[in-house]
């Protein structure tokens, strides 16, 4: 019995020992499934972005000028300068834009303004390009095409375009008064325009008939005290009226005018654009300046004319003229322009030797320019009708 006791406490050890370890096998599992740290989850690799879609290039107003430019192979500028003077701006024009060759015509303003009326009549117009002058019927008449797409483009400066973006200023050319070295003795020359309402000058006197050099020596109201030297519009009828006193002949064109005084026909011009004075200079004319105290500045204007046989080569060259390389060759070439007489110049020496100096006009002269046209060829005695 004893011994059946031994074994039975020797069993039931045995079974709780098992028991246990049962329960402890259990615990861990329980413990493993409850762990509360998570398992890691991997980072998805990030995926390459797709290359950006490149933009069709939009062309630049230029660009598409150039395109159509190349396609009409020329452009035809008619100016008042001479080949000389524009073989550089030429150049350097067929030089920015290949396969577009400029074809020049040259003139006087009064050719070259009579030429393009008679074209634009006619719906003929045969130049893409010019400079005719300062003559309002361009405007009067809406000869001139739109350039606001190219003012805008190129940030053009405001106050060197006008008529809504229709002209603009090219260069300034100074006017002042001449006289035949060889009719005059220095002791007879004048030294002012005063000198040349001296009954002595009476029948020597001419002047061209558009009378700009007075129209621009004019001081308007809206300028005050901004152009010094400039003369009152009153002023400056007073004086043609004693001039017209001493049998003032009137001429077409800066070029008749000068030739009257470079063949000794009269003795004095009452005023001429300067580039008409430089070339007789070359030519070897008797002639000189009178050295008055101020020498007015007639604008020199550039327009596309409506019509033009090469539109988009005539757009392009106006670019190109109103841009800043054109401006710079302009300087370059032009020493008659009021850009070159702040430069060592020759002219501007010639300008400063006689004691002179250059007053160039604001652009509020536009909205006067047409009554005073008519103010002084009355004073003078030709017909405005």
């Amino acid at each position: 019995m004893l011994r059946n006791l031994r074994e039975y406490r020797n069993l039931a050890r045995g079974l709780v020992l098992g028991a246990l370890g049962v329960l402890l096998i259990a615990s861990l599992g329980a413990c493993g499934k409850d762990d509360p740290t998570p398992t890691p989850t991997p980072t998805p690799k990030p995926q390459a972005a797709a290359p950006a879609a490149t933009p069709t290039p939009v062309p630049s107003l230029l660009d598409s000028l150039y395109a159509g430019a190349k396609a009409e192979g020329e452009v035809i500028w008619a100016t008042t300068d001479t080949e000389k003077r524009t073989t550089a701006i030429i150049e350097g024009f067929e030089q920015a834009y290949p396969g577009v060759k400029v074809k020049l015509i040259t003139g006087t303003s009064a050719d070259l303004t009579e030429r393009l009326f008679l074209e634009a009549q006619a719906n003929k117009v045969s130049v893409d390009v010019t400079d005719p002058g300062r003559d309002n019927r361009v405007v009067d008449q809406g000869l001139a095409e739109d350039l606001t797409d190219i003012v805008e483009e190129l940030g053009v400066d405001p106050t060197t375009v006008y008529s809504n973006n229709r002209i603009w200023l090219k260069v300034g050319v100074p006017h002042a008064p001449i006289c035949n070295t060889k009719r005059l003795s220095p002791s007879e020359f004048p030294k002012s325009y005063e000198d040349l309402a001296d009954p002595r000058f009476k029948g020597e006197i001419v002047v061209e008939n558009r009378l700009k050099g007075f129209i621009y020596l004019t001081n308007l109201p809206e300028y005050g005290d901004s152009r010094p030297g400039l003369w009152p519009e009153d002023r400056v009828v007073d004086f043609l009226s004693k001039v017209k006193a001493n049998d003032l002949k009137a001429q077409k064109g800066n070029g008749t005018v000068g030739d009257l005084v470079a063949s000794g026909e009269v003795s004095c011009a009452l005023e001429i654009n300067l580039s008409s004075f430089e070339n007789l200079r070359a030519a070897g004319a008797p002639v000189d300046i009178v050295p008055v105290k101020v020498f007015s500045v007639e604008p020199v204007h550039h327009f596309v004319p409506k019509g033009s046989p090469n539109p988009n080569a005539a757009k392009l060259f106006a670019a190109f003229l109103m841009g800043p390389e054109g401006k710079a060759l302009w300087t370059k070439v032009r020493v008659t322009s009021d850009l070159g007489l702040v430069q060592d110049t020759d002219y501007a020496k010639l300008v400063k030797s006689k004691g002179s100096k250059i007053v160039a006009p604001g652009t509020e002269m536009n909205d006067h320019f047409k009554r005073l046209t008519k103010v002084y060829r009355t004073a003078i005695g030709i017909p405005t009708g």
